[in-house]
């Protein structure tokens, strides 16, 4: 989909969003990149990125679309921001939903639901993003019905009942139990992928 320079472009633009949280231009990424591309060739290559569906404009910037979201977590070979191999999963989960302003939720069959970190997606999602998410959790046993597969990332308007398309869920279905991650579409999605796996492979060792 992308040639050698768009995916450079491309993953730049992604990481440096990701540093600032806020849309970002041409100009502000020429700076942070010690000028390797100048401004007007960062445009002329967003206006490409933007034509292939991965990028979306606002007044103040650029940043990636749900699309755009999905090609960074597919085609990126990324290190997770926070350490997660041998490390104890209730520290890992701790410092991701710290890391990406995200809420975790166990539904347990057999011990109902239980929700941490909230305060954190407070702290990530602006207003009416806020209700679109408490909303879903309020609705979570409904909602993750409509969810058919076993473990996933879904990103924005993939989201069914969500009225923003502002949020993104990564999850996995256990044997008695559903985790289920919510927070904003600005997420750290590689992190995300891995705490996944190795709730999976826990599961597994039940």
């Amino acid at each position: 989909m992308l040639n050698k320079k768009e995916r450079q472009i491309f993953y730049l633009f992604v990481r440096h969003h990701l540093l600032k949280n806020s849309p970002i231009g041409s100009k502000y990424l020429a700076k942070k990149i010690n000028y390797k591309f100048s401004a007007p060739l960062l445009r002329f290559y967003f206006r490409r990125l933007a034509q292939k569906g991965l990028l979306l404009s606002k007044i103040q910037g650029r940043y990636p679309s749900d699309e755009g979201w999905k090609y960074y977590l597919a085609q990126y070979e990324i290190r997770p921001e926070i350490k997660i191999r041998n490390e104890n999963l209730k520290v890992i989960i701790k410092n991701y939903l710290k890391l990406a302003k995200n809420s975790f939720i166990i539904i347990d069959k057999f011990r109902g639901i239980k929700i941490k970190g909230l305060h954190y997606l407070a702290q990530g999602l602006e207003k009416e993003s806020l209700c679109d998410a408490l909303m879903f959790i309020e609705n979570v046993e409904k909602n993750i019905y409509k969810i058919e597969e076993k473990i996933g990332v879904k990103i924005g308007k993939e989201i069914d009942n969500s009225k923003t398309n502002n949020l993104s869920l990564g999850f996995i279905r256990g044997e008695n139990k559903f985790y289920l991650f919510i927070g904003p579409k600005k997420n750290y999605y590689h992190t995300l992928w891995s705490i996944l796996n190795k709730i999976k492979n826990k599961e597994k060792d039940k």
